[in-house]
């Protein structure tokens, strides 16, 4: 998942999961512990101990919410309204949905 959060083209993606729940710019580094995310980026420009938060993903209204542990910054990932997300959880190094997908001819 790290790497495809912090290249093209899911950057965009890290790079609000960082500012909704980090604060910052941009995500420097994802990793799955157990059943949580652990989002890191630099603390500040040329600091060398990095800003670390540990989240959890949710599924609410039909999508993904990223909760942090600790607070109460959230951010709901943008779905399609023909994916409805009824149960996530962390598998492994794998992101795990469980709902359906409505196809339309």
């Amino acid at each position: 998942m790290e790497l495809a959060l912090t290249r093209p083209p899911w950057v965009w993606l890290g790079d609000r999961l960082a500012r909704e729940l980090l604060g910052l710019e941009s995500l420097g580094g994802l990793r799955i512990d157990g059943q949580e995310l652990l989002l890191r980026a630099a603390a500040g420009h040329g600091d060398a101990v990095p800003f670390e938060r540990k989240a959890v993903p949710v599924a609410t209204a039909g999508s993904i919410e990223i909760r942090a542990v600790e607070g109460v910054a959230a951010f709901l990932l943008p779905m399609d309204p023909s994916i409805r997300i009824e149960r996530v959880h962390l598998e492994g190094d794998h992101l795990e949905l469980h709902g359906e997908a409505r196809v339309s001819p």
